[in-house]
């Protein structure tokens, strides 16, 4: 055999070799991409009967908030402004805000602050942030009226407060309640319903504009709204509720801005 038959011979081998090995791999390729489909297949199959499920439901992250000692002081105080009509709120606040209360920042013997985030302006400007000032601390109390706790949000009628406390962070503005306590208006947003807003003061039945009291099905709210309200804060759960003052919140701001 001349040397150019040896090696055409070798070039030959080299090729039978190299395409077995090709054809090795393109066997296991075949075998991988068929036992993918069909794990595939099992699997929408198994999703289409039920037997495995996802839930793409945004979960609700938990936040350990800072919170006041108690929430309701051995001693009780007055409340330090009277009830008010809507219109005479809207026009008296400089803010009027849908906010979450975060963390406790602190009080003073007779007021309490809170790290607020804004979640909605209705009226009037103000940062993401601020810090709400309530009236009643751990030590003393406005009678049924607890301290807020993190995670409560609310429909705060606001003016600016005159406090000047280390506790305030910088850049942080401070606001009082418009009408103190009896304006406190809680809200939570109900699965397909919506946000609701209710109140603890119950003068808010006479106080309240017809067109927004009269929201339709009765009945219903209640029971949805309140444990709702009850899984941030404890003070609804066994709360007695009335129909007459709870509100659709959207209902409530249109009515608020057309006020302004």
């Amino acid at each position: 055999m001349t040397d150019n038959e040896v090696k055409m011979a070798k070039k030959k081998q080299k090729q039978i070799s190299s395409d077995a090995k090709f054809n090795k791999k393109l066997t296991w390729g075949v075998v991988i991409c068929c036992a993918a489909f069909f794990a595939l297949a099992v699997f929408a199959a198994l999703w289409r009967s039920g037997v495995i499920k996802f839930d793409f439901t945004p979960k609700e992250v938990k936040v350990d908030y800072a919170l006041p000692p108690v929430r309701t002081g051995a001693q009780t105080l007055p409340a330090q402004a009277e009830s008010m009509a809507l219109e005479d709120a809207v026009k008296a606040s400089d803010a009027i805000l849908l906010i979450r209360v975060g963390d406790w920042l602190g009080e003073t013997d007779t007021q309490t602050l809170y790290e607020c985030t804004v979640l909605e302006k209705i009226k009037g400007n103000a940062g993401k942030k601020l810090v709400l000032v309530q009236e009643g601390s751990s030590k003393a109390t406005v009678e049924d009226y607890p301290l807020l706790t993190g995670g409560n949000e609310l429909l705060a009628f606001l003016k600016g407060s005159d406090l000047e406390n280390p506790l305030i962070p910088k850049r942080q503005k401070a606001y009082e309640l418009v009408g103190g306590s009896s304006m406190l208006m809680y809200t939570c947003s109900v699965t397909s319903e919506g946000r609701f807003v209710t109140v603890r003061d119950s003068s808010w039945y006479e106080r309240m504009p017809s067109d927004v009291v009269n929201m339709g099905n009765f009945k219903y709210y209640p029971s949805a709204v309140y444990p709702k309200l009850a899984e941030v804060d404890s003070i609804f759960k066994d709360y007695d509720p009335e129909t007459d003052l709870i509100y659709r919140y959207d209902k409530l701001a249109d009515k608020i801005r057309s006020m302004d």
